[in-house]
């Protein structure tokens, strides 16, 4: 079986959702988090210390931008007019994720788990591409 024909077939198109799923559902606690947690607590939590590098309407907007992301990336799986819209929210939580793994790294941070999200959006926008073109 050929890459393309991979591409094209059921179990891809399976393994794609999922990983759409897995991004959506992620994201959407993340970003929820990041809008309902005070700053202050936030900023005391263990693994949060990079909080303490922004303000807290940057933070705010941090999440509300995973929350937004995550949501029409999720609805895209439901509603059609969102469909066409897949590999730009997925691209725009690739975005966040290499802004939250250059963070990290500038703080001597662990950044793989950032790089895994990267990848499994990335993967979403380059599958569902072709749906850009759609009208």
């Amino acid at each position: 079986m050929t890459v393309l024909a991979f591409m094209n077939s059921k179990l891809a198109n399976a393994a794609v959702t999922g990983a759409q799923v897995l991004a959506s559902v992620a994201f959407l606690g993340a970003g929820s988090m990041k809008m309902l947690t005070p700053y202050a607590e936030l900023a005391a939590a263990p693994n949060m210390g990079w909080v303490n590098d922004f303000s807290s309407g940057s933070v705010l907007a941090i999440g509300a931008f995973e929350f937004l992301f995550a949501l029409g990336l999720a609805l895209s799986l439901f509603v059609a007019a969102a469909k066409k819209w897949t590999s730009v929210f997925a691209i725009g939580l690739v975005g966040i994720m290499a802004g939250a793994a250059v963070t990290h790294i500038g703080r001597g941070e662990p950044f793989v788990p950032n790089l895994v999200l990267i990848l499994l959006c990335a993967a979403v926008a380059y599958a569902r591409k072709d749906r850009l073109k759609t009208a």
